[in-house]
């Protein structure tokens, strides 16, 4: 408040004589309430950074993300001892039910074998297929490459054939061929992984 200044009061309010005019006195203190809310935000905005002139053209220095650090590095689908047990587990589970379909259920012998060594293939195929992502995904390729060849034939004949007409032949050859091309591709990829793991360039660690 200017010194010198008369203060009148008006219903419990200070005023000031400003030339000619009657102004409400504040003091300082309520002056500073008013005004250090907006120094403070002004104290928290951020202030952008932009480069010097000798860092122009230079690459930010790398971020080292500490998540990245704790990544363990990818896990084959399938660890080498598992196609091991699964292989070697196969062969003698499958005997008794090749025992058990032929003397309960009366499947001839020759039929009951042919199902368990298809079923032992497809275990050892598959287990040893599925050491590497890549393979394990080739074989599965090769299987859904079959389902989708016989649904189709399937529909074809349902199409072109009479009713209670037999399966034709031709048909039954597509099925053994699209079967032996389809499945195959597990077979091939599991010797090859099977042959890499005995030379120690897969699995090494497990």
């Amino acid at each position: 408040m200017p010194a010198g200044s008369p203060m009148r009061s008006i219903h419990g309010t200070a005023y000031v004589l400003s030339g000619r005019c009657l102004v409400p006195a504040v003091s300082d203190t309520g002056v500073r309430g008013v005004i250090d809310p907006f120094v403070e935000l002004l104290h928290n905005v951020a202030v952008p950074t932009f480069p010097s002139a000798s860092n122009l053209g230079k690459s930010p220095a790398p971020r080292h993300d500490s998540r990245v650090q704790r990544m363990s590095p990818a896990k084959p689908p399938l660890e080498p001892k598992w196609a091991v047990i699964l292989s070697l587990g196969a062969f003698p589970g499958g005997l008794l039910p090749v025992a058990a379909a032929h003397l309960v259920f009366l499947v001839p012998l020759a039929t009951a074998l042919l199902w368990y060594a298809l079923v032992v293939y497809f275990v050892a195929a598959f287990s040893w297929s599925a050491l590497e992502r890549r393979t394990r995904h080739a074989a599965i390729r090769g299987n859904n490459a079959f389902v989708i060849f016989t649904v189709c034939l399937l529909i074809l004949l349902i199409i072109v054939q009479d009713e209670h007409e037999a399966f034709p032949t031709w048909a039954t050859v597509l099925l053994v061929v699209a079967g032996v091309a389809g499945y195959s591709v597990m077979g091939i990829h599991g010797v090859r992984n099977f042959l890499r793991w005995r030379r120690g360039d897969i699995g090494a660690g497990g």
